[in-house]
């Protein structure tokens, strides 16, 4: 951990909530009796880990406008796992599920939107712009899809492609982030150490 978030307590105190959140992802598995489950169950769990290694990456400008929107995603992923070891006749897990999810997407937008106004470098605050447009976007397309299987009634027999693109366009969300993620933190750490061996042309 470096000097500056040492210093900072309440990057010390999300990591500490962050822990918890990371072993009771764990606790849930045994609830997991079907695929469906299992998928969401996975998401859940990649994207806690994945959050918690973006926030190591924010320590330097650790903030409360940062720490009051991870403390928002816990909130949502314990609702979200709670929601995909629930049972529904229609998809095996409550739709309710991608609802926080898109909760999730949209503390994502707030936090880069966040990280805009603490970087010095133009390159970076256009590619915190970038993702926080992304994020915004798969806020909107998750909130629609979990609406939209929400609203279809058990009793109903809805059309199995339907029910396969509602899902398919959230689940498609969640990989375009995570790859994008780890592909803009590679390429970064990649620009950065060409910026470091390249010297200076006067």
């Amino acid at each position: 951990m470096d000097t500056n978030s040492e210093k900072n307590p309440l990057y010390t105190l999300v990591e500490l909530l962050f822990m918890p959140m990371a072993f009771y992802v764990l606790t849930q598995l045994s609830k997991v009796d079907s695929l469906q489950k299992g998928v969401g169950w996975f998401i859940v769990f990649i994207m806690v880990q994945n959050e918690y290694f973006s926030i190591k990456d924010s320590s330097p400008k650790y903030n409360i406008r940062l720490y009051l929107s991870d403390i928002w995603s816990i909130f949502m992923y314990w609702f979200a796992l709670n929601a995909v070891t629930k049972s529904n006749p229609v998809i095996g897990y409550d739709p309710l599920f991608w609802i926080y999810l898109s909760g999730i997407w949209f503390g994502y937008a707030i936090w880069d939107w966040v990280m805009i106004y603490h970087e010095e470098s133009s390159h970076k605050k256009e590619d915190y712009r970038r993702w926080r447009n992304n994020m915004f976007i798969c806020f909107i397309i998750t909130l629609l899809c979990g609406v939209a299987l929400l609203s279809i009634q058990p009793t109903a027999q809805p059309n199995i492609y339907v029910l396969c693109v509602l899902q398919l366009l959230p689940l498609g969300c969640v990989f375009w982030a995570l790859v994008g993620w780890w592909l803009r933190s590679f390429l970064a750490k990649h620009r950065t150490k060409q910026s470091r061996t390249t010297p200076d042309v006067v």
